[in-house]
């Protein structure tokens, strides 16, 4: 998992084999504040190459 830069400043990618998600990590209103909870908002998956363009 790496940080994003530029356009997509704020989200993070992850390579799975030969493809990418972009998503971003936000906390979930709905928890508890003791469950410290993450949504996973997936933005794009897709091959290398194409998908960071916005």
């Amino acid at each position: 998992m790496k940080p994003m830069k530029g356009d997509w400043l704020g989200s993070y990618r992850l390579r799975i084999g030969g493809y990418r998600a972009i998503f971003g990590l936000n906390p979930d209103p709905e928890a508890k504040p003791e469950q410290k909870l993450l949504l996973i908002s997936v933005a794009v998956i897709g091959s290398r190459g194409g998908i960071y363009k916005k």
